[in-house]
């Protein structure tokens, strides 16, 4: 793979000096500091507008501690409250110079020692074990959201557990040391045991076998089912070297018959489909995983595995537009120039923060280097030029300018100024792909320009149709803010609410409570005790939706509102927000429309990412670089397979990559493309989980 690296050396460099600086102790200016009970403190008075959250920021300290301090403030804040904000790193003088900072840390060590022992019980199915760490954990930090959700889940899985041994005892297993080039197909057929139950105890075993790995198998006589094997002859759950192939369902085609065609068992299927839980339809795009062998017989056309990197080349199919290089453009606003004068002016030895957008975008090139790094094991050959945006036009003007600019075969960013770029692509007829959220006028009368996210008005659209299917007859109620940022988004909810309700045999139209943040209790009167309360509430002021959120919070906690049942829809914003705590938005069953979907327990897509990524760069991705390889991945992995013709008909394509799926379409004849997927995701367990995609 060859990549022109003309500025990763000075990036390389600029991380290196980053990562070198010391870290200084920051004292907000001004602020009082107390001794109280051998503990230094700094006295804070709340002012309007504040929330733990930001105090934390400012005092570099955690929200945890603030609470710890201060008893009773996790209700709310008020105007004037005095805080106390611990002193996390300067020694106190009254008490003889002890640094609180190790009782602090020592607490840290211990609740992070309980968690990770936590963990590593549930791992191994010791329910009764981890539930006496994880509450141990819950002990030493009370308001942590992290060991409350642990705890809660142990002790389900406990309580799951009991009732198992209760009605049956569980399998009796015993160890299996895997040979040389054993499957788990043939392991199946040696030890007459379904390939099902060997996974089940042997989760992991679907990403393949190696020679000396230890499995667990049920003990003689446990889970052996010679009928099972009889009746499944050659469709092995394919694990190990496997390619993908994509399968449009044609009308009268069974999950059986697809098993049949392509020499896999039902289950392969299911597991690279989330289960199929409502079987299969016409026109729906399949993943079919099968061995590389069977693909290479039978000239199926497949894309490489992304859920792990292979090491052997893959002779892939040729299409039309097919290189043996491609020249791929990469925008991205770096700020070069702005970090060395960071740097010159606070000196190497100084706390120097890397400059916030040159941080995203490091991570999203990581990310596009990851992909490019996975493709090339399959052929792929690219020539990636880096252009450091600056979100300055001057730069842009002159980089599209350049003769190189025209020999580009596909154009990644920029993040900003993108009119400028989109037109020269127009111009040079090069595929160019937005990665966030910009205007849409950019894709207007433009074929050649794809936008990775969706627009608010499709969120819009496929939330309302959610809450139409799910629920029709239940209490809507659509709470107008009044703000005008807001105004756009609550008349979308409500022409899409209302056609789609009416449409689905509703008689009446939604609620709709106009309020502010002063007359947020405008809506209480409308709640009913006999109906799930669905409170629409379309606002990205961080201000209204903390006031609502209080209101909410008071409102449930009275006697004549305990047995209220509800569902809360907001925006893909609250995401971001911390400041709205984490247990109401369970309480509440809070729903969001958003673009991204990110599963950190998902073993086919995220988690095996995750371990390429620390393997590669000795750091944990975020969603800059999750995005820079979904997007790298998609298009040159549709290169890679069917040449540059790809970019001319991505509607073709419904793909699922590592935190997003791509089902692109145009917005009208000769425009360009957008991402139509939205996922609806809800707040259980104190994680983001799809309840629609």
């Amino acid at each position: 793979m060859g990549i022109k690296r003309n500025i990763l050396g000075i990036m390389l460099c600029l991380v290196t000096l980053v990562m070198t600086g010391s870290s200084a102790f920051a004292q907000p200016s001004g602020a009082k500091k107390e001794v109280i009970d051998g503990k230094e403190y700094y006295i804070h008075t709340v002012v309007k507008g504040e929330t733990i959250y930001g105090i934390s920021k400012t005092y570099k300290t955690t929200q945890d501690a603030i609470l710890k301090a201060n008893p009773g403030s996790e209700k709310g804040l008020s105007i004037g409250q005095q805080l106390r904000i611990p002193v996390a790193s300067e020694k106190t003088v009254k008490d003889g110079g002890k640094d609180n900072s190790k009782d602090q840390s020592e607490i840290d060590k211990k609740f992070n020692q309980y968690m990770a022992d936590g963990d590593k019980a549930m791992s191994a199915k010791d329910y009764a074990k981890a539930l006496q760490f994880y509450k141990s954990a819950k002990d030493l930090k009370p308001e942590s959201p992290t060991a409350f959700a642990a705890y809660k889940k142990a002790d389900e899985a406990l309580a799951a557990q009991q009732k198992e041994q209760k009605n049956g005892a569980p399998v009796a297993t015993k160890e299996y040391k895997v040979e040389k080039g054993e499957t788990i197909y043939g392991i199946s057929r040696k030890l007459k045991i379904s390939q099902e139950k060997i996974l089940e105890l042997n989760p992991d075993a679907i990403h393949g076998l190696q020679e000396g790995q230890i499995l667990k198998i049920p003990a003689e006589g446990e889970g052996n089912n010679e009928k099972v094997i009889k009746d499944n002859p050659a469709k092995e759950i394919v694990s190990g070297d496997i390619v993908l192939l994509e399968h449009a369902v044609q009308k009268g085609e069974s999950l059986y018959g697809l098993s049949q065609k392509y020499h896999v068992s039902q289950d392969s299927i299911k597991l690279y489909n989330n289960g199929l839980p409502e079987g299969i339809k016409s026109g729906q795009v399949l993943i079919i995983p099968v061995s590389k062998i069977a693909a290479e017989k039978n000239g199926w056309k497949a894309y490489p595995d992304i859920r792990k990197n292979e090491e052997t080349k893959v002779e892939m199919p040729r299409g039309n537009g097919v290189k043996e290089v491609y020249k791929v453009g990469l925008f991205l606003p770096f700020y070069l120039d702005k970090n060395q004068s960071m740097m010159e002016n606070k000196g190497p030895l100084s706390n120097v923060e890397l400059f916030e957008p040159t941080r995203q975008s490091l991570d999203f090139y990581h990310g596009v280097l990851l992909a490019l790094d996975s493709l090339s094991k399959y052929g792929l050959n690219v020539d990636l030029k880096v252009y450091d945006t600056a979100r300055d036009s001057v730069k842009l003007a002159k980089y599209v300018a350049e003769a190189d600019f025209a020999n580009l075969d596909l154009i990644i960013g920029p993040t900003d100024l993108v009119e400028i770029v989109a037109r020269a692509a127009k111009e040079k007829k090069i595929p160019m792909v937005c990665p966030f959220g910009y205007t849409n006028k950019i894709l207007f009368e433009n074929p050649y320009v794809t936008k990775a996210v969706s627009t608010t008005s499709i969120m819009v659209s496929e939330m309302s149709e959610y809450i139409a299917t799910t629920y029709a007859n239940e209490n809507i109620i659509l709470i107008d803010g009044k703000g005008k940022k807001d105004e756009t988004i609550v008349a979308a909810y409500k022409k899409e609410l209302n056609e789609k309700l009416i449409s689905g045999g509703r008689k009446d139209s939604i609620r709709i409570v106009k309020t502010d943040v002063s007359g947020n209790k405008a809506w209480v009167e409308r709640l009913s005790k006999d109906k799930i309360n669905v409170l629409v509430v379309p606002s990205s002021d961080l201000s209204f939706v903390s006031s609502f959120f209080n209101t909410l919070q008071g409102t449930s906690l009275k006697t004549q509102y305990k047995e209220y049942r509800f569902a809360v829809i907001g925006t893909e914003d609250w995401i971001k927000w911390d400041d709205i705590e984490a247990h109401l938005k369970v309480k509440f069953g809070v729903h969001i429309p958003s673009s991204v979907s990110i599963s950190f327990n998902d073993t086919l897509r995220t988690v095996p990412f995750i371990q390429a990524f620390r393997s590669k760069f000795s750091t944990d991705p975020d969603k800059y670089a999750m995005m820079g390889f979904d997007l790298a991945y998609f298009y040159l992995g549709g290169y890679l397979k069917e040449g540059t013709s790809f970019a001319s008909h991505l509607e073709d394509f419904d793909v699922e990559l590592v935190h997003t799926r791509f089902k692109f379409r145009r917005v009208s004849n000769g425009s360009g493309y957008i991402n139509s997927n939205v996922y609806i995701l809800k707040y259980e367990d104190f994680r983001l989980i799809p309840v629609k995609k």
